[in-house]
Protein backbone atom coordinates (compact mmCIF):
# COMPACT_ATOMS: atom_id res chain seq x y z
CA UNK A 1 0.00 0.00 0.00
CA UNK A 2 1.17 3.49 -0.74
CA UNK A 3 0.29 6.22 1.74
CA UNK A 4 0.97 9.91 1.97
CA UNK A 5 3.79 10.85 4.27
CA UNK A 6 4.15 14.14 6.12
CA UNK A 7 6.55 16.56 4.45
CA UNK A 8 7.77 18.21 7.65
CA UNK A 9 7.86 17.15 11.30
CA UNK A 10 4.69 17.92 13.26
CA UNK A 11 5.17 20.26 16.21
CA UNK A 12 3.91 17.89 18.90
CA UNK A 13 4.23 20.59 21.57
CA UNK A 14 1.65 22.67 19.65
CA UNK A 15 -0.58 19.59 19.32
CA UNK A 16 -0.31 18.98 23.08
CA UNK A 17 -1.23 22.57 23.93
CA UNK A 18 -4.54 22.07 22.12
CA UNK A 19 -5.11 18.37 22.90
CA UNK A 20 -5.11 18.88 26.67
CA UNK A 21 -8.02 21.33 26.29
CA UNK A 22 -10.32 19.53 23.84
CA UNK A 23 -12.83 16.72 23.92
CA UNK A 24 -13.97 14.92 20.78
CA UNK A 25 -17.74 15.40 20.59
CA UNK A 26 -18.71 13.93 17.22
CA UNK A 27 -17.44 12.62 13.89
CA UNK A 28 -19.76 13.03 10.90
CA UNK A 29 -19.31 11.66 7.39
CA UNK A 30 -20.26 14.73 5.34
CA UNK A 31 -19.30 13.48 1.90
CA UNK A 32 -18.70 10.18 0.15
CA UNK A 33 -18.23 9.19 -3.46
CA UNK A 34 -17.04 5.84 -4.80
CA UNK A 35 -16.79 4.28 -8.26
CA UNK A 36 -15.87 0.73 -9.26
CA UNK A 37 -14.58 0.30 -12.80
CA UNK A 38 -15.03 -3.09 -14.49
CA UNK A 39 -11.72 -4.65 -15.37
CA UNK A 40 -10.52 -7.88 -16.90
CA UNK A 41 -7.03 -7.20 -15.61
CA UNK A 42 -5.39 -9.78 -13.37
CA UNK A 43 -2.71 -9.26 -10.82
CA UNK A 44 -2.09 -7.80 -7.41
CA UNK A 45 -4.29 -5.02 -6.12
CA UNK A 46 -2.35 -1.83 -5.43
CA UNK A 47 -4.21 0.41 -2.94
CA UNK A 48 -3.18 4.04 -2.52
CA UNK A 49 -4.48 6.16 0.36
CA UNK A 50 -4.04 9.92 0.45
CA UNK A 51 -5.42 12.23 3.13
CA UNK A 52 -5.57 15.93 3.92
CA UNK A 53 -6.73 17.67 7.08
CA UNK A 54 -7.56 21.26 7.79
CA UNK A 55 -8.98 23.45 10.50
CA UNK A 56 -12.55 24.07 9.33
CA UNK A 57 -13.82 26.18 12.20
CA UNK A 58 -12.65 27.75 15.45
CA UNK A 59 -14.78 29.37 18.10
CA UNK A 60 -14.32 30.31 21.75
CA UNK A 61 -15.55 26.87 22.91
CA UNK A 62 -15.21 24.67 19.82
CA UNK A 63 -12.93 23.46 17.03
CA UNK A 64 -13.90 21.73 13.80
CA UNK A 65 -11.55 19.73 11.60
CA UNK A 66 -12.28 18.54 8.09
CA UNK A 67 -10.50 15.34 7.04
CA UNK A 68 -10.54 14.23 3.40
CA UNK A 69 -9.44 10.73 2.40
CA UNK A 70 -8.85 9.61 -1.19
CA UNK A 71 -8.58 5.92 -1.97
CA UNK A 72 -7.58 4.41 -5.30
CA UNK A 73 -7.11 0.73 -6.12
CA UNK A 74 -5.07 -0.16 -9.20
CA UNK A 75 -4.63 -3.51 -10.84
CA UNK A 76 -1.94 -3.90 -13.51
CA UNK A 77 -1.64 -0.10 -13.57
CA UNK A 78 -5.36 0.45 -14.23
CA UNK A 79 -7.70 2.19 -11.76
CA UNK A 80 -10.43 -0.24 -10.71
CA UNK A 81 -11.81 1.71 -7.74
CA UNK A 82 -11.77 5.37 -6.71
CA UNK A 83 -13.33 6.80 -3.57
CA UNK A 84 -13.31 10.04 -1.63
CA UNK A 85 -14.64 10.47 1.91
CA UNK A 86 -14.89 13.68 3.91
CA UNK A 87 -15.35 13.66 7.67
CA UNK A 88 -16.06 16.59 9.97
CA UNK A 89 -14.68 16.23 13.50
CA UNK A 90 -16.24 18.35 16.25
CA UNK A 91 -14.33 19.18 19.43
CA UNK A 92 -15.39 21.07 22.56
CA UNK A 93 -12.80 23.41 24.00
CA UNK A 94 -12.24 23.85 27.74
CA UNK A 95 -10.91 26.96 29.42
CA UNK A 96 -11.30 30.65 28.73
CA UNK A 97 -7.99 31.36 27.02
CA UNK A 98 -8.25 31.33 23.21
CA UNK A 99 -6.39 28.66 21.25
CA UNK A 100 -3.58 29.97 19.08
CA UNK A 101 -4.56 29.69 15.40
CA UNK A 102 -1.28 28.11 14.32
CA UNK A 103 -1.52 25.55 17.16
CA UNK A 104 -5.07 24.69 16.05
CA UNK A 105 -3.88 24.12 12.47
CA UNK A 106 -1.10 21.80 13.61
CA UNK A 107 -3.59 19.99 15.88
CA UNK A 108 -5.78 19.43 12.80
CA UNK A 109 -2.86 17.88 10.88
CA UNK A 110 -2.07 15.44 13.71
CA UNK A 111 -5.44 14.66 15.24
CA UNK A 112 -7.58 14.77 12.09
CA UNK A 113 -6.10 11.52 10.81
CA UNK A 114 -5.68 10.07 14.31
CA UNK A 115 -9.36 10.41 15.26
CA UNK A 116 -10.90 9.70 11.83
CA UNK A 117 -8.67 6.70 10.98
CA UNK A 118 -10.83 3.97 12.65
CA UNK A 119 -13.94 5.28 10.87
CA UNK A 120 -12.13 5.31 7.52
CA UNK A 121 -10.84 1.78 8.17
CA UNK A 122 -14.38 0.49 8.77
CA UNK A 123 -15.76 2.32 5.72
CA UNK A 124 -13.03 1.03 3.38
CA UNK A 125 -13.35 -2.54 4.66
CA UNK A 126 -17.11 -2.63 4.03
CA UNK A 127 -17.00 -0.71 0.77
CA UNK A 128 -14.30 -2.82 -0.89
CA UNK A 129 -16.04 -6.08 0.01
CA UNK A 130 -19.39 -4.77 -1.27
CA UNK A 131 -17.74 -3.67 -4.51
CA UNK A 132 -16.44 -7.14 -5.27
CA UNK A 133 -12.87 -6.74 -4.05
CA UNK A 134 -11.11 -8.40 -1.14
CA UNK A 135 -11.92 -6.42 2.03
CA UNK A 136 -9.22 -3.79 2.51
CA UNK A 137 -7.78 -3.41 6.00
CA UNK A 138 -6.32 0.05 6.49
CA UNK A 139 -3.11 -0.37 8.51
CA UNK A 140 -2.53 1.23 11.88
CA UNK A 141 -1.76 4.95 11.68
CA UNK A 142 1.72 5.77 12.94
CA UNK A 143 3.60 9.01 13.31
CA UNK A 144 7.26 8.39 12.62
CA UNK A 145 9.94 11.04 12.65
CA UNK A 146 11.68 11.51 9.30
CA UNK A 147 14.75 9.33 8.84
CA UNK A 148 18.07 10.71 7.62
CA UNK A 149 18.33 10.65 3.82
CA UNK A 150 20.96 7.87 3.85
CA UNK A 151 18.50 5.47 5.55
CA UNK A 152 15.51 6.28 3.36
CA UNK A 153 14.81 3.49 0.84
CA UNK A 154 14.71 4.54 -2.78
CA UNK A 155 11.04 3.79 -3.38
CA UNK A 156 9.32 6.93 -4.52
CA UNK A 157 6.14 7.64 -2.55
CA UNK A 158 6.44 4.59 -0.29
CA UNK A 159 6.73 4.97 3.48
CA UNK A 160 9.93 3.69 5.05
CA UNK A 161 8.19 0.98 7.11
CA UNK A 162 6.46 -0.46 4.03
CA UNK A 163 9.72 -0.60 2.06
CA UNK A 164 11.48 -2.32 4.96
CA UNK A 165 8.66 -4.84 5.33
CA UNK A 166 8.87 -5.68 1.63
CA UNK A 167 12.64 -6.07 1.91
CA UNK A 168 12.23 -8.55 4.82
CA UNK A 169 9.65 -10.56 2.83
CA UNK A 170 11.91 -10.64 -0.24
CA UNK A 171 14.87 -11.68 1.93
CA UNK A 172 12.93 -14.66 3.35
CA UNK A 173 12.20 -16.05 -0.14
Amino acid sequence: MTAKTVDAPIDMAAVARVARRVGLQNIVLIGAHAERFPSKQRGLLEPVVDHDHRLAGKGPKALEIESTFKFVVKQAGTDILKATFVYRLFYSLQGDEPVDGSDAKVFALANGPYHAWPFVRELLFGMTSKMGLPPFILPVLTFQPPRPAAETPVRSGRPVAEARRRARVAHKR
